[in-house]
Order: structure tokens, then sequence, then C-alpha cells
């Protein structure tokens, strides 16, 4: 009567990755990420120049190395060109700031 009873369906074999204990599920690809498009931002120039009446007053220094189209950047302890990497240092701004 034994033989009459039906035999459960044996599960599906799979091979499993090396090194893993026997019976272990394969383990999923990641799948790959789609790359992302870099935003680019906007030029923001027009906060370089002050206008008054019909003059234009630049606010920046310019790079004395680079010429007068190339602003230096303005930071909390120098000043510095983007482009050719002239670095002008402001001790006294420093001092001040560390004292407060």
């Amino acid at each position: 009567m034994a033989d009459d009873k039906k035999k459960p369906p044996e599960a599906a074999k799979v091979a499993a990755p090396a090194g893993a204990p026997a019976g272990a599920a394969p383990k999923a690809k990641p799948k790959a990420a789609a790359p992302k498009a870099a935003k680019q931002k906007k030029s923001e120039k027009w906060k370089k120049y002050d206008l008054s009446g019909d003059k234009v007053k630049r606010k920046n220094k310019h790079c004395p190395k680079c010429g007068e189209g190339t602003f230096l950047a303005h930071h909390a302890t120098r000043d510095a060109c983007g482009k050719c990497g002239y670095t002008e240092f402001r001790k006294a701004a420093a001092t001040e700031d560390k004292k407060k």
C-alpha cells in the first residue's frame, strides 16, 4: 500500500555558487544602474558686475597673470584664480574671524 501513496515532487535542484553551503539558492546579479545625467549649473556672470547709470563696475579682482577677463574667486582666507592657480592670501581677514 505504500506504493499507492504519491510521493511529493522533488524540488528543482539549482546549482549553488562555489563555496556556498549545499542547498543554498544562487545569488541574483544586481541590475546595472542607469547613468545619471550631470546637472549643468547656469552661469552667474551677472553677479560679478555692478551697474550704476551708464557705467559698469567689476566687483572681484582680476588675475594678474591671466588678465582682465578672468576673475579671482573670493574664499574665506584667499583669492584664487581657477584658470592658472594664482592665489593671494589675506592674513588680516583670517585673524579677525578667529577673534570673534
